[in-house]
């Protein structure tokens, strides 16, 4: 066997295409530096840029949330006189399905890539307004309030236009203040009719009232009735002062229930 044929069947069965070898030590040193820069913590911030050497030019791929990033990486390049092609992507997409979105599900999965076995990073509960990144396989990818980034199922998502979601924000919202309660199809506890399942947190908005009941909407536009008791107003209730007593009464509430992590 000639060295010229040992040395192709080394590359295939290293799965690499011809023309394509490791990118420099410069070129890693730079991806370094800039995702400690701006993407330290990749639980809240994108950042998936690799680069490959395709016949002397540095090929960037991958994605980041930041103009600057991307601008520093090519900045960086140009500085050291390195030849590249720009690949890489600045989310969001323009192609996602909207801006923004709400969890419309009492409370839904935040895994850490498009797939509905991947791992499980976080959760968010109804009323969740959450920045659509980008769209992959059925799920998209969102960035909740607390900045965390991960995957959600489509289906478990309401999305909204910016002037929608500014709508929504100027509503007259509820949130659930039982631990679990149910929103009914009529004003009457009865779990025949069951429309959702509620959770403490919840987000909802309000669309009347009738008796002991508030009648509510869900983010995806589900009517229904929920007790009054286990609803309020959701500005009055972000807006009340907890004192140590207000938090254990509610920690306390817990005591016994299973917790994820």
């Amino acid at each position: 066997m000639s060295l010229k044929v040992l040395l192709m069947a080394m590359s295939m069965a290293a799965g690499s295409t011809f023309g394509i070898v490791a990118q420099s030590a410069a070129v890693v040193d730079v991806l370094k530096e800039v995702k400690a820069e701006y993407a330290p913590d990749t639980r809240v911030a994108v950042w998936s840029v690799m680069a490959k050497t395709v016949d002397g030019v540095e090929v960037l791929t991958g994605d980041v949330d930041n103009q600057s990033a991307k601008s520093d990486i090519l900045a960086r390049l140009d500085k050291l006189n390195i030849k590249f092609e720009d690949k890489i992507k600045i989310l969001p997409e323009a192609t996602v399905k909207g801006p923004w979105a709400l969890v419309s599900i009492s409370v839904a999965c935040v895994r850490g890539a498009a797939a509905s076995g991947a791992e499980l990073t976080s959760q968010a509960i109804m009323g969740t307004p959450v920045r659509v990144l980008k769209s992959e396989d059925g799920m998209s990818m969102v960035q909740t309030p607390d900045e965390y980034i991960g995957y959600v199922t489509d289906n478990s998502l309401k999305f909204f236009s910016e002037e929608e979601f500014y709508s929504w924000k100027k509503a007259d919202r509820l949130v659930v203040t039982e631990l679990e309660t149910s929103m009914y199809e009529k004003p009457k506890v009865d779990n025949q009719t069951i429309v959702s399942d509620l959770l403490l947190g919840n987000i909802l908005v309000k669309k009347g009232e009738k008796g002991k009941y508030y009648k509510v909407a869900t983010p995806d536009g589900r009517e229904g009735f929920v007790l009054k008791k286990h609803a309020a107003a959701l500005d009055e209730w972000a807006n009340q002062t907890y004192d140590f007593k207000t938090i254990e009464k509610n920690a306390r509430k817990m005591m016994g229930r299973p917790y994820l992590w």
